[in-house]
């Protein structure tokens, strides 16, 4: 049986409060962001909030973008991320428990699931950290250069599955605010036509959304991330994993989130094989003494 990759990991802790938007001030069914616990509306555009315990337009799993369930509980956020005749752009925001350290590595996740009723995919969807809440007086792009934005080589376009936003960035320190959205004007957005007689051009279900140290928090937390490597990275198919302490399991996911690889090598030193997997970009982590390393690999 396969074990869920957060199984026995103690030495992560996902920054973000509310990250599956579950927990709620009340749910009148209006849709609105504020009946959520910690996420706000930065912008004058109005996201929406999804739940079972709405009825109609936000209800989940049918609303009226379409038909979705949840990744986890029975709630998730909706975002517009492309809208041709106005530009308009909707975004969600939250302060995280913490501050982020200066010179330490940080992993950020979501999931993006694009809707029945999206005439696009915005496959460059982002997450911005910042030191101060950021906010705009209109509904357009906010001007920002997220540290974390999805590769257009894995674009976001398939309906009715949850695919992984992922990537890793080093802290300036002090950022505490974590914004998520479509931050290119709609020139510079990387979309997939899916359905040209679609009602909305584009909009973008999220969920689970993480921001953890990368590292550990043991006594050899910079030398163990140091000197975990994976090479080449892009590679043509094989791909070795070193470590200066044993590698007690690992996990490789697709770019959609998929557990497609898992196993106990208890070593140092072994190699993978992706001959027979698609050229994409991979999550792999390993579980090192109580820790969990994360890295992304490139498959030409």
């Amino acid at each position: 049986m396969l074990v869920g990759v957060e199984t026995g990991i103690s030495a992560q802790q996902n920054l973000v409060p509310n990250p599956s938007f579950e927990d709620t001030v009340s749910c009148s069914g209006s849709g609105d962001i504020n009946e959520l616990e910690f996420w706000v509306n930065p912008t004058l555009s109005t996201p929406d909030f999804l739940s079972s315990c709405a009825n109609g337009n936000f209800n989940v799993p049918t609303n009226a973008y379409g038909n979705q369930s949840a990744r986890t509980g029975n709630s998730y956020v909706g975002l517009v991320t492309i809208m041709n005749a106005s530009g308009s752009r909707e975004y969600i925001q939250v302060q995280l428990t913490s501050p982020l350290d200066a010179g330490t590595e940080y992993c950020v996740e979501f999931y993006v699931c694009t809707s029945d009723s999206s005439t696009y995919s915005v496959n460059n969807i982002g997450a911005f950290l910042s030191t101060n809440a950021i906010s705009s007086s209109n509904g357009t792009e906010l001007i920002c250069t997220p540290q974390i934005v999805n590769p257009t080589s894995s674009p976001l376009n398939q309906l009715n599955t949850w695919q992984l936003v992922s990537d890793s960035f080093i802290a300036t320190g002090g950022e505490e605010y974590l914004t998520i959205g479509n931050f290119n004007n709609n020139s510079n957005t990387d979309t997939t036509m899916l359905n040209s007689s679609s009602w909305a051009d584009g909009y973008q279900y999220i969920d689970d959304v993480r921001v953890e140290d990368c590292g550990t928090n043991g006594v050899d937390e910079e030398s163990l991330n140091k000197n975990t490597e994976l090479y080449p990275n892009p590679s043509n198919g094989s791909i070795k994993i070193s470590s200066i302490k044993p590698i007690k399991k690992y996990y490789v996911y697709s770019s959609i989130g998929e557990l497609i690889l898992s196993d106990t090598p208890n070593k140092m030193n072994f190699q993978l094989n992706f001959n027979n997997y698609p050229s994409s970009v991979y999550i792999i982590k390993m579980e090192i003494d109580n820790s969990l390393i994360t890295r992304k690999l490139f498959i030409k």
